[in-house]
Formats: structure tokens, sequence, C-alpha cells
């Protein structure tokens, strides 16, 4: 058997939970499925709303001998509510994740498809500033159309079927539009600006468009400078008016001196890679993408996006789905070439060291990891196969209670 190497010592931390080297295996399973499958329909983002959510408030209080009504939870004030979710946080860990389970199970994958019928998805539980778990994830759905490869009008048919950026009548749908209004207004917020002087990374407020586009790019930087200088000028428009409910395009156009061809050539080249115009009125400039059934049964910030191609999946991979923790990386990279000279329990030993000393932890991924909670999941599993040369595979020799139960001549 051959001495392992520090690339086989990093991987034996694949099956750690949280660690960069669990989240690259779970990269290669991912294109592993793009390669099966294709690429993916849907790009999806759930965040936790436990302020939004009363079930949690009533959960934990019952376990104290209260009993609240959903109409005494919403009645309480912001103070009142985070005192109760501080109360236990192990419970509402748990039910923010048995929430996002039966988003999957009761909805995604129910007998409605509210997104079509899902052939696959992988998500991963990531923890945001705040420290709240919220789910990114990659669906592959039967039969969707795809850019380049079907006609425009039936990928476009397909995309406002399933998204929408529009602010529901108040009237035929109050809880939807209430939903709307709190959860999938964008503000821009200090994560609007990590990118080094751009006002919005998300580029809210998003242009209005008469309809769903498909832009194909633009590589002429004097036309891409123009178109977005036109596409700028309407924006700055539309955010000085202090009321656009009943303003429609036209009247912006109108204001801005600007023809409806201009601007929808505009559209059409104020992007330099493949990307979706959706459909939105002016007063819907800051509305990000949903789905009207997920949100309506979710009520927390979701985001919808329709995958333009390979581009957009590599970046998704790597911002997102699988995005390695780069200062982990290199601390256990550092520790490795440290403990130099050691034997091989000497290295595993230092670089987990490494791994549970030197990174924060919310409490809810705290909780998490001890409740053994899933961090990532998927409705098919990969499996995989070494078909390198014999001679070149690492071989671990099987437990002491499998090789007791096998026969003493067995050659496998």
């Amino acid at each position: 058997m051959r001495m392992i190497s520090d690339d086989q010592i990093f991987a034996s931390f694949k099956n750690i939970r949280g660690t960069p080297q669990y989240f690259h295996n779970m990269m290669l399973d991912v294109l592993a499925k793009v390669r099966q499958f294709g690429v993916p329909t849907f790009f999806l983002t759930f965040s936790a709303a436990e302020f939004h959510w009363p079930e949690i408030i009533k959960s934990v209080a019952r376990q104290y001998g209260e009993t609240l009504t959903t109409e005494q939870v919403n009645a309480m004030d912001w103070s009142t509510k985070a005192g109760y979710i501080k109360r236990n946080p192990v419970t509402v860990a748990r039910q923010i994740d048995y929430i996002f389970r039966q988003v999957f199970g009761k909805v995604i994958y129910s007998g409605m498809h509210p997104i079509g019928q899902v052939l696959n998805h992988d998500d991963r539980r990531e923890f945001q500033s705040r420290g709240v778990e919220h789910v990114h994830t990659s669906i592959h759905v039967v039969g969707a159309p795809k850019i380049d490869e079907n006609e425009d009008s039936d990928v476009v048919e397909f995309i406002d079927k399933y998204i929408t950026c529009s602010m529901p009548d108040e009237n035929q749908y109050p809880d939807l539009q209430k939903s709307v209004k709190s959860v999938q207004t964008h503000h821009h917020t200090i994560t609007c600006r990590k990118k080094k002087g751009v006002t919005c990374r998300f580029n809210a407020p998003w242009p209005p468009s008469e309809k769903t586009c498909i832009i194909r790019g633009n590589i002429d930087q004097d036309e891409l400078e123009k178109s977005k200088k036109i596409v700028d000028k309407v924006l700055s428009e539309m955010t000085s008016v202090l009321d656009l409910s009943d303003v429609t395009l036209e009247d912006i156009l109108e204001t801005c001196d600007v023809s409806h061809a201009e601007y929808n050539d505009a559209l059409a080249n104020m992007q330099k890679k493949l990307s979706i115009i959706y459909k939105r009125r002016p007063c819907e400039k800051d509305i990000s993408p949903y789905n009207t059934v997920i949100l309506s049964l979710l009520k927390s910030n979701m985001n919808i996006q329709f995958v333009t191609g390979v581009y957009g999946l590599l970046t998704y991979l790597t911002s997102y789905l699988c995005k390695p923790e780069h200062t982990m990386s290199e601390l256990m990279k550092k520790a490795s070439k440290e403990a130099t000279g050691k034997d091989i329990k000497g290295k595993l030993r230092s670089i987990g060291n490494v791994f549970l000393t030197k990174r924060e932890v919310s409490t809810y991924e705290a909780i998490k990891r001890v409740l053994s909670l899933c961090m990532r999941t998927s409705n098919i599993d990969t499996l995989y196969i070494d078909s390198g040369l014999k001679k070149n595979r690492t071989r671990i020799l099987k437990s002491q209670t499998i090789l007791q139960m096998m026969d003493p001549y067995d050659t496998y």
C-alpha cells in the first residue's frame, strides 16, 4: 500500500460536514449530474424568516407552558419575538430545518409541480452574517426548454409560467401582496456593496420591461456604454418619482425623451453576457423574482432565476452552491506544511485542530452540527468509482468487525 500523500490526507476530511473538502466533493457531485442531465433549469434561494413564521414562536412557547395563537404572535413587537427566539435556539434551528425540508418534500415535489416536474435538485445550507440558515439549490426540470436549443418564444413562455416580478392585486391576493411587499422588495444593505465601486451587486433597481426578454450580450464597448446610459437615465427618473403605482413605462420614457425603440434596443445591448430581463412595471423595479406558489406557502424571501447556460452554472457553483471557505482552506494547508515530519496521525490531528478552533460559527450552525442535521441534500445520490490504474489507487483496510465476518481467503 502506498504512503498517503498530503492531497489524500485532505481528502479524508470530505465526509466531515462544513469542511472545504466536503463542499468540493459536493461540487464534483453536481458536475457529474450536469454531465448526465444537462445544465440545471433553475437556481433557487430561500431565506429563513423566523420573525414571520408564528409556528416557531408558538412551538417555543408551548415548551414553557404557554399557549399562543397566531394572532397573538403576529401582534407582538420585534423585541418580544426576539425574546422567544433567543429563549430556545435549539427548537428554532430544528423548526427552520423542518420548514425547509417540507418546502422540498411537500411543495416542490408535490403533484402541483409549482416549478415543473423536478428531476433532480442539489441544495446547500448556508448561514448568513446574522447566523440564520438559508438554502441555495440548483434544480433540473423534466422537459424544460433551453436557450439556443429551443425557440426563444418557448423559453420565455416557460419562464413566465413559473417566475414573476409582479406586485399582486391587493383585493384578489391580499396575503401574497403582503408577502411581496415585506420580503420580496429589495432594500440596499451592506451586502450590496461587497464589490468595490458597485452600488448594488444584485444590480437593483431592475429596469422595467413590457415583456420577458433574452439578452444575448454585447461585446461592442461603445454600444454597451450608450445602452447603459439610456437605461440609467430611465432608472434615475423612476427613482425620483415618489409614487409609481399608476405610472406606466410609456410615461417614464416620455419624460426622459426616449422612444420605445431606443429603450428596447438599450435593454438588448446593456449586458456583456447572456442574461434574462424579466417582465416588470416601473412600480416593480425593486421586486426580486419569485414563484407565486412557493412564496405564498413559505412567506419568506426567495429568489428564482432561470439558468441561461454553462456560464451561469459555473458562476453559481463558485459563488453560492459549492463555494469553498478560502480562509479555512489556507489555514488547513498551512497546518499541513507546519506538520512536515510528523506521521499521518500527527498531520491529521494538526489539520483537524485548525478546523475545530480557527473558525467562528453561529449558534444555529453549531446546533445543526451537534444534532447532525443536514448541510446539503439531493434526491439522487452519486457513487464515485476510481477508474485510475490499480497501482495508483489508495486502499484502506476494512474494519475488524467486517474482516471477522469474511472468509479468511476472500480476495476482496
